[in-house]
């Protein structure tokens, strides 16, 4: 089902469990070096539209690479911090309320980015809005 909403409740679990698991001192350690690290208890956080255009938030940049995939790049290492992502708009925009978002930390562009994919019924890849948080 496509939905027009400010924010998924599915996206609020996601942004609590995420600063629950940080808040226990829970953390992603794939550290392959190179670059500022994000400080402890930092919160980054995107918006992308479905064409992976940054709307908002502190990353520096988004593309789309393919259909449902996406980059988001930050400006400090992200290596050893996690992700997660959640269908959602900002400032209106559509999304797919059943999509399904996985995180890949660091992304394939290094340790500054976050690859973000979306797929529905379990493999079919599905462009939308989504809302990434990133906790360090």
């Amino acid at each position: 089902m496509r939905m027009s909403r400010p924010l998924s409740i599915r996206a609020a679990v996601a942004v609590a469990a995420i600063l629950a698991c940080v808040a226990a001192g829970s953390t992603y350690a794939a550290v392959r070096g190179g670059g500022k690290s994000a400080a402890p208890g930092t919160a980054l956080s995107a918006a992308v539209d479905q064409l992976g255009s940054l709307k908002g938030g502190s990353a520096k940049s988004a593309s789309r690479f393919g259909l449902g995939g996406y980059e988001v790049t930050f400006g400090v290492n992200v290596s050893t911090c996690v992700a997660v992502a959640s269908p959602g708009t900002f400032n209106l925009g559509t999304y797919y309320l059943d999509a399904i978002g996985s995180t890949q930390v660091p992304g394939s562009g290094g340790n500054k980015t976050v690859d973000v994919s979306f797929n529905r019924n379990g493999n079919l890849h599905v462009d939308t809005d989504f809302m990434l948080v990133v906790a360090c």
